[in-house]
């Protein structure tokens, strides 16, 4: 074999590499992304569930009276409704509505995701007083649906609590939940007889 055959023998063997890197470099090198197991699926199918009935707990009609904070009593009522699976509106009509107890309207949606399970997040309707604020909440958990109100700096949040005897109490807070001087008002609810 010839010198020269023999160089360029020697040079294809560090040509395809370099070229390999050279490839490789220019696209970049891709790690495999980690496997979504047919556990995560099957999780992720039954916390969607879960969260997707939730709002049997709430559906319906429900007339409401409290109190607020500076002792005005309070009337309304509820209502909730499916708008699509996934989705519902809630509607909250006081009798009369005031700056302190203001009509509701809201879409609630389930976005769900691979790092958090999923979240509901509840967009006021543009023409309500609460336009332009959305609140979010984790889900049910035990008896209680948390609401956090999605403003920065804000401490404004709401709950609702289904009891034993079918009653709901819907809370609005401004500060702690578990502080009752943070209580902006309060309405216990009944379910109309024909929405149970």
């Amino acid at each position: 074999m010839s010198l020269r055959a023999r160089a360029l023998k020697r040079g294809c063997c560090w040509l395809v590499p370099a070229a390999a890197l050279t490839v490789g470099a220019f696209f970049g090198v891709v790690a495999p992304s980690p496997a979504i197991t047919q556990a995560d699926i099957d999780g992720l199918a039954r916390d969607a569930a879960v969260q997707l009935a939730f709002a049997t707990r709430l559906q319906g009609r429900w007339a409401c009276s409290g109190n607020a904070r500076d002792g005005a009593v309070l009337k309304a009522t509820m209502l909730l409704f499916t708008v699509k699976p996934g989705a519902y509106e809630f509607e909250l009509t006081p009798q009369p509505a005031s700056s302190t107890f203001p009509n509701v309207i809201e879409t609630w949606e389930w976005r769900w995701s691979y790092a958090k399970q999923g979240q509901w997040f509840a967009s006021a309707d543009p023409r309500t007083a609460g336009a332009g604020i959305q609140y979010t909440s984790d889900g049910w958990s035990g008896m209680r649906l948390l609401w956090i109100q999605h403003l920065a700096q804000s401490t404004v949040s709401r709950t609702f609590d289904r009891t034993p005897d079918g009653s709901l109490a819907f809370t609005l807070h401004d500060g702690v939940v578990s502080d009752p001087a943070k209580v902006v008002y309060r309405l216990s609810c009944r379910r109309s007889p024909a929405a149970r």
